[in-house]
């Protein structure tokens, strides 16, 4: 097991991960940040946001970053079509 560190940048704020997760290996870090994005960007839009967009950067505990995931939603609301 490995330790790897998440840390989230959107347009206001960066978040470091001081803490990290232990994972088997960079796959399954892959796999913790695209979790991690998802329920960020669904948490924002149920807040109201319209566009978010985010990245989280992989840090591996003894070295560079392994990896940058971008994460982006869109949720517009239009008026309904009139029946004919």
């Amino acid at each position: 097991m490995e330790r790897y560190h998440f840390h989230v940048q959107n347009d206001t704020s960066f978040l470091r991960d001081e803490s990290g997760m232990l994972l088997a290996d960079r796959a399954s870090a892959e796999r913790q940040a695209r979790e991690i994005a998802a329920g960020i960007l669904a948490d924002e839009l149920v807040q109201g946001k319209e566009a978010i967009h985010l990245l989280i950067t992989i840090d591996h505990a003894d070295g560079p970053p392994v990896a940058i995931v971008s994460a982006t939603a869109m949720f517009k609301v239009g008026a309904a079509p009139h029946p004919s």
